[in-house]
């Protein structure tokens, strides 16, 4: 229909052969000249026609290994390599590792597995590959990136600054409320979740056999993070920080936080310290936990110091004063609970 239409003068369609495969033909016309294309002209083109092929299979080569490269940087981050002063995947060997000091983020969806009962499992993966695309243009704004996701959960990793770690965890929790407020307009169910961050000095390199390998970070610092993201569920908040992390940033005081107390994690012998960065509470409880600092701090110490008594009366007055202080609630049912009053 082309050729009926456009009516060309000079035509010529010719195969272009590499060890006799079809790589491609080469199609000419000119609308000038009848009998364009001579003899010699098609000469000329037979000899080119091997450059040609060349070209041609070094574009197709350089497209598949170019995607080849971005499908790989879907498992292996591009800031993994990076780190390890790798130009591309191909150059990364098993073994291959850098040490540095980096804070470790753990995310994970609070109430998931009751939302997931209601959902057929093929809405099961949209709504936590959206959750999931949701946070992870965040965490990469803020020069951190993904190193796994583990079910409903995210370990993420920021090699920059315990800042760009802690602001990462503020805007995720932001860009929550709005994802939120949006699932409540079409009367659905609100999700939480807890974060936890933890700074050490960290390896970070790769891990496997012969066979297959994998890229991730090894320390007792992923370990922490991973135990202080488990203490959200227990003091009922969405973020926790150690103090190695506390004492990284660069000005603490920018935002709203408070010391929870030191806390023996699970497989630690060390007591660790939280604390609890609340920039994001609404404001009137934001407001009521500044104004109650201080008092909080006594009442961690008289707990810390066995003094259940003094503890709970400090609890109780908090928790009467801010009715969703859930950290003050919580100390002061462990401090009836050792009491036996509860």
């Amino acid at each position: 229909p082309y050729i009926q239409t456009v009516k060309p003068k000079s035509v010529l369609c010719m195969p272009l052969l590499n060890q006799g495969i079809l790589t491609g033909i080469l199609y000419l016309e000119n609308n000038l000249t009848n009998h364009a294309f001579t003899k010699d002209r098609l000469d000329l083109l037979n000899l080119l026609s091997a450059q040609i092929v060349i070209a041609i299979d070094n574009a197709r080569l350089y497209s598949n290994m170019k995607k080849l490269s971005e499908s790989y940087e879907r498992f292996v981050p591009r800031e993994f390599l990076r780190l390890l002063e790798k130009k591309s995947i191909t150059d990364v060997a098993l073994g291959d590792q850098i040490q540095k000091d980096i804070s470790v983020m753990f995310c994970d969806l609070r109430n998931y597995t009751a939302i997931s009962e209601n959902m057929t499992p093929q809405e099961t993966f949209s709504f936590i590959n959206h959750f999931f695309n949701i946070m992870e243009p965040i965490i990469n704004q803020h020069h951190g990136f993904i190193d796994k996701y583990i079910g409903d959960a995210i370990m993420a990793l920021y090699p920059t600054s315990a800042d760009d770690a802690l602001n990462s965890a503020l805007a995720m929790l932001l860009a929550l409320q709005k994802f939120n407020a949006m699932r409540i307009s079409t009367e659905q169910e609100p999700i939480h979740i807890g974060i936890g961050l933890n700074t050490g000095l960290s390896i970070l390199g790769t891990v496997g056999d012969a066979h297959r390998m994998e890229g991730t970070v090894i320390s007792d610092a992923v370990n922490i993070a991973s135990r202080v993201q488990n203490l959200t569920k227990i003091y009922k908040v969405p973020l926790l920080i150690t103090e190695h992390t506390y004492k990284k940033l660069s000005n603490p005081y920018d935002h709203h936080i408070r010391k929870i107390g030191n806390v023996l994690v699970k497989g630690k012998k060390i007591a660790v310290s939280l604390y609890e960065v609340f920039d994001n509470n609404p404001l009137s409880i934001a407001k009521l936990k500044k104004e109650y600092a201080a008092t909080f701090q006594q009442g961690v110490a008289y707990y810390e110091n066995k003094d259940y008594k003094n503890a709970a009366d400090i609890f109780r007055d908090i928790s009467i004063k801010n009715k969703q202080d859930y950290p003050a609630i919580y100390y002061l049912k462990r401090c009836e609970r050792k009491r036996g009053l509860s």
